[in-house]
């Protein structure tokens, strides 16, 4: 088991996507937070959608696509932290493609704002019982 930690006194904030919306996008397609915000994509509430229908992808590779990725195909939500500043990109590998950027299509685009930080991952040993 690993927990993460910005360290004291640091607030994060959890933005969320939801999909799909107003047919194959994302909403909002466009999101402004600060490094060590974090972004979950979720299924909008009476889709019955998942990753299966719409996956995920990351623009920037910043983690697996949801959806191809064995164990992801059900997968409803997803959240990632984002640890230093920039512009990330992301995707429906069915109805987007990399560059478009919430501009068109099923894309979007996270903007964060701020100084990189650190994660710090503390491992705690497995409790047999």
């Amino acid at each position: 088991m690993a927990f993460a930690s910005l360290g004291a006194g640091s607030a994060v904030t959890t933005t969320v996507i939801q999909y799909p919306v107003d047919g194959n996008m994302y909403a909002p397609a466009v999101v402004n937070i600060n490094t060590g915000d974090v972004v979950e994509w979720e299924a909008a509430p009476g889709s019955g959608m998942s990753f299966g229908y719409h996956p995920l992808v990351s623009d920037d590779d910043l983690w697996p696509e949801q959806g191809t990725t064995p164990g992801t195909e059900t997968e409803t939500s997803f959240s990632y932290r984002f640890a230093r500043p920039g512009t990330y990109c992301f995707h429906c590998a069915l109805h987007g493609a990399a560059g478009e950027c919430g501009r068109v299509g099923m894309s979007g685009e996270v903007i964060v704002s701020g100084s990189p930080i650190t994660l710090t991952y503390v491992f705690l040993p497995a409790v047999l019982h």
